[in-house]
């Protein structure tokens, strides 16, 4: 007998199969698992990467919903972590890297410590910021 925990996580991974049909199977991540990094991070990560991305992607990449990245995108613009301007429909975005990260933990490192962490270490290059 199946949960409704059971029957909502396979509905959210045919959601996502379907959601990333011809897209790189390097986006698709299990929402039941975690990770070090927050949503934050992630989606901040995704907008160092592609100033202009769509929300719908970022949901994708990351593996939450376009509401939570929305939720999140407000969160980071209200607390200066990003910029946010209008060309056209679409919304760009520009990462205040000088910015310091908000727990006492890690408060004295910057988001452009962060990206160059992640994404220069990744990439070898960073995008933007």
């Amino acid at each position: 007998m199946q949960t409704a925990l059971d029957i909502r996580s396979y509905l959210r991974v045919l959601y996502i199969v379907n959601s990333t049909a011809g897209k790189s199977a390097k986006y698709m991540f299990n929402p039941n698992s975690w990770t070090f990094l927050t949503n934050h991070s992630h989606v901040l990560l995704c907008l160092v990467q592609n100033p202009s991305m769509r929300m719908r992607d970022i949901a994708i990449k990351v593996g939450i919903t376009e509401r939570a990245v929305q939720h999140i995108i407000a969160e980071l613009s209200a607390e200066c972590y990003i910029t946010r301007s209008k060309k056209g429909r679409c919304n760009t975005y520009q990462i205040n890297a000088d910015q310091h990260l908000r727990h006492p933990i890690e408060a004295k490192q910057t988001i452009r410590e962060l990206i160059d962490l992640i994404i220069t270490r990744n990439t070898g290059v960073i995008d933007s910021a």
